[in-house]
């Protein structure tokens, strides 16, 4: 009788395997990177082993204990204050992820919880939630820091969500209220705990470090980090710039209005962003402000999109900075072989098969060359070892500068506000730490006011 063959999987570094279980115990065989040549001939060596029968799976890397089946009981009336049913984690996490995902967090939040609650399932799944105890939290918190390789901060989140669930299922008598307890008297996760440390906050970026990294950027990059500096712009931001005739998402109060505005009186424009990270905090749309300096970086962009999109498009396309950088290149001396034609024709058909929306930058695919932070951190490091820059930056940093620069002259609540934060605390906590200069402005204003006068008084 034949076999099905193993299903060839990605794992989430990108590495193609196939797995079996035997005797309860599951065995991965890895093939290689997904998509390389060599996986693909491991991949159809593993096939004819397979079809033979000649397949050695205990030359192949062991993994987890296969979970069995949770055996649940049945439901029967229990006395008031008693616990009702053992239920496995497995189950209880279903539960509570049927309540959580009708939260109103970001889509990014939901995917941190989920992440979270499976690692749960797969080290505890057939265990009852009564089995949760302080010593299997420090299992838990060592798998993150050996097996997953994460720092002391998403450790921390990661316990933080643990917690959440194990009150969850003390409220809805999933598990005995001993061990929601038992977790609760357990002391959080500190700094220095299995060999983490807290991250320390980046520097801003400099005008000048800006400055000696624009020549390695094409034209229309330059555009980009010079116009996030100005504005504070977040990276997700920038890349969202569209025309002046666009307008906001109808499905918000006034989404219909157009998103810029021009002020004369002060000689500045706003941008009106209708969806964004704080919109669930606040309520209200982000407004950012465009100086003269930045708007002026944009006219030739809003000139294109007016002209090719009548005004409604992206600014900033990867398509034309692929032009910018072909045309720097020297034209190409030797003839086109069969594969660098059926990849040109691939790229051609790709390109005649998607629209103007389809053309933008793409920041939640790492890896994929349209990503704005992928880009600006290549660059960087190019510029680095090219001797014009001494360290990197990311693009995260840009809106750092400007930020430290308004909290020494203007004050923290105008940097907040300037940056678009919901609280003046996460300005003065990640972006501008209280420095010299700003020190110094608040004491020329006490020496210069009534107060002063004081200093006279104690003396007489």
């Amino acid at each position: 009788m034949a076999y099905k063959p193993p299903k060839l999987q990605t794992d989430g570094r990108g590495r193609n395997f196939v797995q079996k279980v035997i005797k309860g115990q599951v065995f991965k065989r890895y093939l290689g990177k997904a998509g390389t040549a060599e996986a693909k001939r491991e991949h159809e060596r593993f096939l004819e082993e397979y079809r033979t029968g000649t397949v050695n799976w205990s030359k192949s890397r062991p993994g987890r204990q296969a979970p069995t089946r949770p055996v649940v009981a049945t439901t029967t009336p229990v006395a008031p204050g008693e616990i009702g049913p053992q239920y496995p984690v497995a189950e209880a996490v279903e539960i509570y992820w049927a309540s959580e995902r009708l939260r109103d967090v970001s889509y990014s939040e939901h995917q941190v919880t989920r992440d979270v609650l499976d690692t749960l399932v797969e080290l505890w799944g057939p265990l009852p939630v009564d089995r949760i105890d302080t010593d299997l939290l420090f299992d838990l918190r060592l798998h993150f820091r050996t097996h997953r390789k994460w720092n002391f901060k998403k450790i921390k989140d990661a316990e933080r969500r643990v917690r959440l669930f194990v009150s969850f299922c003390c409220l809805k008598k999933l598990c005995s209220a001993v061990t929601g307890s038992n977790v609760d008297r357990m002391p959080t996760f500190q700094a220095g705990e299995l060999g983490t440390t807290v991250a320390e906050s980046r520097d801003p970026v400099e005008l000048e470090a800006l400055q000696a990294a624009l020549p390695f950027f094409c034209e229309t990059f330059q555009d980009m980090v010079r116009v996030q500096f100005l504005c504070g712009m977040r990276p997700n931001e920038v890349v969202r710039l569209r025309g002046l005739a666009s307008t906001g998402n109808p499905e918000h109060a006034g989404g219909d209005r157009p998103v810029w505005n021009y002020f004369p009186d002060q000689d500045c424009w706003t941008y009106r962003f209708d969806d964004h990270k704080n919109r669930r905090k606040t309520r209200k749309p982000l407004i950012k402000a465009i100086p003269r300096a930045a708007f002026n970086l944009l006219a030739r962009h809003l000139q294109r999109e007016q002209e090719d999109h009548g005004g409604d498009g992206w600014l900033f396309r990867p398509s034309v900075c692929k032009a910018e950088r072909a045309a720097k290149k020297p034209p190409r001396t030797s003839r086109l072989n069969k594969r660098n034609r059926a990849q040109r024709e691939r790229m051609a058909a790709r390109a005649a098969a998607a629209t103007h929306e389809d053309d933008c930058f793409q920041l939640g695919k790492w890896g994929s060359p349209a990503n704005y932070k992928n880009q600006v951190k290549r660059v960087v490091a190019r510029a680095v070892e090219a001797g014009a820059l001494e360290t990197t930056w990311t693009a995260n940093q840009l809106r750092h500068g400007i930020g430290t620069y308004l909290a020494q002259i203007d004050g923290i609540e105008s940097a907040a506000t300037y940056l678009g934060h919901a609280n003046s605390s996460t300005t003065r906590k990640f972006y501008a730490q209280v420095t010299d200069p700003e020190i110094l402005r608040v004491a020329s204003v006490v020496q210069n006011s009534p107060v002063a006068k004081l200093s006279v008084i104690s003396g007489t």
